[in-house]
């Protein structure tokens, strides 16, 4: 195993080293101690990244279950005068092993622990959605994690169970004594609107061409400029197109955005590229 297969060659090589039970197997702490030597940061990213799956998986459902529509025991974030009816950040994991999950401690976890502690999320009324009170835009569905709010609808409170029983977990039973694996949980809206949406159409004949300045490639241009003391430029990311003249030419659709904390176009694209165009 190639040693730049960082987290494969970490478990494989504990594994070679680890002593195995009379029937042949390996104990489950020789299992633990060979997913705890992939490095940290790596450990961190999966759970963040299963997280991020689930959440994915829940949000689709929400959209096939009820639409576009604010439902009931649809979730909004709280605002801060209602704080202290929703109540403030939990512990749920308590103890003075070093090992144990400590969210104010842990400066390699604080992207899964809520920036703002007493940011909360609470359930919709009937008497809200008569008002038309809220719009999609303000759904928010939570990753999976010990100290969030899930919906309190049946069916998407279903979705969370039934997604993560597959890997022999439970959404409503997150916190574990090891930091890594005890994630705090977040909250995404459902639906976001971007902002500075721009695209361009844009036709090339070699697969590999390049279209777009890459973010490293404007700002070393930049430097340039003022190393040369030269007057400042607005450098296009995109780049013109080849004149090169084919029959075979291909075309190309770059799309440019803003978007907001915690906010993905994975899913717009996905639509997008699920059609043909």
């Amino acid at each position: 195993m190639p040693r730049k297969c960082s987290a494969e060659f970490s478990i494989l090589s504990r594994l070679e080293k680890a002593p195995k039970e009379p029937n042949g197997e390996y104990s489950s702490n020789s299992y633990f101690t060979a997913i705890m030597g992939i490095p940290r940061n790596l450990r961190i990213m999966y759970g963040h990244s299963y997280q991020s799956y689930v959440w994915n998986v829940a949000a689709s459902e929400r959209i096939k279950l009820f639409g576009l529509k604010v439902v009931a025991g649809d979730l909004v974030l709280a605002k801060e005068d209602e704080d202290k009816e929703v109540g403030k950040v939990k512990k749920t994991v308590s103890s003075t092993d070093p090992d144990e999950f400590d969210p104010e401690n842990d400066e390699n976890i604080q992207e899964d622990v809520k920036k703002d502690q007493y940011i909360r999320a609470r359930v919709v009324t009937e008497e809200e959605i008569k008002e038309n009170k809220y719009t999609i835009y303000d759904v928010v569905l939570p990753t999976p994690g010990f100290d969030v709010q899930y919906p309190e609808n049946e069916q998407l409170r279903k979705v969370y169970s039934d997604i993560m029983a597959k890997d022999g977990l439970d959404p409503f039973n997150m916190a574990r004594k090891v930091r890594e694996f005890s994630l705090a949980g977040t909250y995404r809206h459902v639906i976001a609107k971007v902002e500075h949406l721009e695209y361009h159409i844009r036709h090339y004949v070699d697969s590999t061409e390049q279209l777009v300045r890459t973010d490293l490639e404007l700002l070393r241009l930049k430097q340039q400029v003022i190393r040369d003391n030269t007057p400042e430029m607005i450098f296009d990311q995109i780049l013109p197109e080849s004149a090169v003249e084919s029959s075979d030419k291909k075309t190309a659709i770059i799309i440019k955005m803003q978007l907001g904390v915690s906010t993905y176009a994975t899913m717009c694209l996905r639509e997008l590229l699920s059609n043909q165009l």
